[in-house]
């Protein structure tokens, strides 16, 4: 059993697969919390290596008010048999989903002498403190921000009947648009606020079994289990970057009435950004990189020359996509790339430049490569 401590308990989920994204969320989790702020923080692991388990004990290190443990879930993933788990055939995901992403679920039973817990995905920078979130009152079992994009494909099937036939995602219309709002409701599980006294109420047996006998993902789990019983969090809490691009922005703000002012001092009052577009920040920057910035010396110098970059005329939607097409892997050449075919308004491009940022800072101190 884990100690109970006085500290913020925040916990992460991963395998091997994932340990560079985490790398950087940690390192920022850190780097910005108050000095006089005290976090407990836990990992989740599925068989991680011993090289990755001390370089996160380096990330460590370099704080004060921190503590760490690593615990392995491969009895747990057994026990409540969340692992890899075929999506049923109606589900918009048409693979297996792997086992650390159920990880999150198992927090009540690990943590139950705990009143809360705040769960962090990997793919997420962390700009700020943390107490704010831990002192939300929160009174259901869980606590979750908005994923407007799931609400607005529904009321857009409402709308056109057509799109009720093609949509792929058979499962969302079929067990959230159940006649009442709770498709509004519906709501992302990379950022989650546990209110762990509440789930003693819960049937944790009941509720898990439904992973594997439902074959859906946590995400879907928690929405269809919990409904209306959960706390709304701010959008600052976990900024969706595939939320607020440009194309998609245009849908949501539709039906939610957000301006473009809003939309904005999301961005810059963002707590937490959640990467949730497919091409993650640690997928363009790769070993090869970090070997010539090392030869170089410093990041600074290294963009100071940059080369240019070949100008193509794509819209933000597309532009990562080339990136993993065109196999870019000089950091010039990202640079470049980005500055050059994204405005200078665009927000989401800003923030994987953010990304860039605390992986190359994380580099000089510690020689970690994420």
């Amino acid at each position: 059993m884990l100690k109970i401590s006085d500290s913020i308990l925040i916990v992460y989920a991963t395998d091997e697969k994932g340990v560079e994204q985490l790398y950087v969320s940690l390192f920022s989790l850190l780097l910005n919390k108050q000095s006089t702020t005290t976090y407990h923080i836990v990992i989740l692991e599925k068989c991680i290596s011993d090289n990755s388990k001390n370089n996160i004990n380096k990330i460590i290190a370099l704080f004060k008010n921190v503590t760490i443990s690593i615990t392995n879930c491969i009895e747990y993933e057994k026990k409540y048999n969340i692992g890899n788990i075929n999506m049923n055939e109606d589900h918009y995901i048409k693979l297996k989903w792997p086992s650390p992403s159920y990880y999150r679920l198992l927090i009540p039973i690990l943590f139950f002498n705990y009143e809360k817990a705040i769960y962090l995905d990997i793919d997420t920078l962390v700009l700020r403190d943390l107490t704010s979130l831990w002192n939300e009152k929160n009174i259901e079992p869980i606590g979750a921000s908005v994923e407007y994009a799931i609400a607005s494909w529904i009321q857009w099937m409402n709308e056109d009947l057509r799109a009720k036939k093609e949509f792929d995602s058979k499962w969302i219309y079929k067990y959230f648009n159940d006649g009442t709002d709770n498709y509004d409701k519906y709501v992302n599980s990379g950022i989650l606020l546990f209110n762990i006294k509440k789930w003693k109420e819960i049937d944790f047996n009941k509720f898990i079994e439904n992973a594997s006998k439902l074959q859906i993902n946590d995400q879907d789990l928690i929405n269809l289990f919990f409904k209306k019983n959960i706390h709304i969090l701010d959008d600052e809490y976990n900024l969706q970057l595939h939320l607020w691009s440009d194309a998609n922005f245009k849908k949501i703000s539709k039906w939610y009435n957000i301006s473009e002012n809003e939309r904005m001092n999301k961005f810059k009052n963002a707590y937490i950004v959640h990467y949730t577009i497919r091409a993650k920040p640690t997928w363009i920057l790769n070993s090869t990189t970090f070997h010539v910035l090392k030869q170089i010396g410093s990041v600074k110098k290294f963009c100071d020359l940059m080369d240019n970059f070949e100008e193509h005329s794509l819209t933000y939607g597309y532009y990562f996509d080339t990136l993993m097409r065109y196999n870019i892997s000089k950091l010039s050449e990202v640079y470049n790339y980005i500055k050059r075919v994204s405005p200078e308004t665009n927000l989401v491009a800003k923030m994987y430049e953010k990304w860039f940022e605390y992986s190359f800072k994380l580099f000089e101190l510690t020689g970690i490569i994420s």
